[in-house]
C-alpha cells in the first residue's frame, strides 16, 4: 500500500459518500462549491514484523458547502458523514486502512476534519546492504 493507493481509496469514499466535486488543484479565490479538498502531512513511519514497515500519515479534509452564507444545517450533514465514513476502517484490496482520532471544526463556514490512518507496506531488502544483525555480529568480532 502506498500513499498514492491511500488517497484514490479515500477519495472514492468520498465521492461516494457526499456529494461534493474533490479538487485536486490549489485552492483559490474561485473554488466549486459544494467541494472537498485532501491533504496529507506528517508522515510517520516504523519497524513492523515479517519484513513490513508500519505506517502513519495525517489525512486533513476542507468541505466548502455550497453556499457559505447559508450552510448551517449542510455542514452538519456533512460533518456527521464524515464522521462516520473515517471513524473506524475501509479495505483497499487485500490491505485494511484503520482510521485513528478522526476529529473536526467547523469555522469560517467550512468543515475542517482530520484523521489518522494507519497501514503497512512491505519493505523490499537491498542485497547491497548488510541486515543489521549482521552488522552487530561483525562489530563484535573486529574488537
Amino acid at each position: 500500500m502506498n500513499l498514492k493507493e491511500i488517497k484514490a481509496a479515500i477519495n472514492t469514499l468520498l465521492i461516494a459518500k457526499i456529494d461534493a466535486e474533490v479538487i485536486a488543484y490549489r485552492v483559490e479565490e474561485d473554488i466549486p462549491r459544494p467541494s472537498l479538498k485532501v491533504f496529507f502531512s506528517d508522515i510517520k513511519s516504523s519497524p513492523g514484523m515479517g519484513g513490513t514497515a508500519e505506517k502513519n500519515v495525517i489525512v486533513r479534509i476542507y468541505y466548502y458547502p455550497t453556499n457559505p452564507d447559508d450552510c448551517d444545517i449542510e455542514i452538519l450533514e456533512v460533518s456527521e458523514k464524515l464522521s462516520d465514513l473515517f471513524s473506524s476502517y475501509t479495505k483497499v484490496g487485500e490491505e485494511v486502512l484503520t482510521f485513528l482520532e478522526y476529529d473536526s471544526d467547523h469555522s469560517n463556514d467550512m468543515i475542517q476534519a482530520s484523521f489518522e490512518v494507519e497501514y503497512s507496506t512491505q519493505v523490499i531488502e537491498d542485497p547491497d546492504y548488510p541486515m543489521m544483525d549482521n552488522i552487530d555480529m561483525d562489530m563484535k568480532e573486529g574488537e
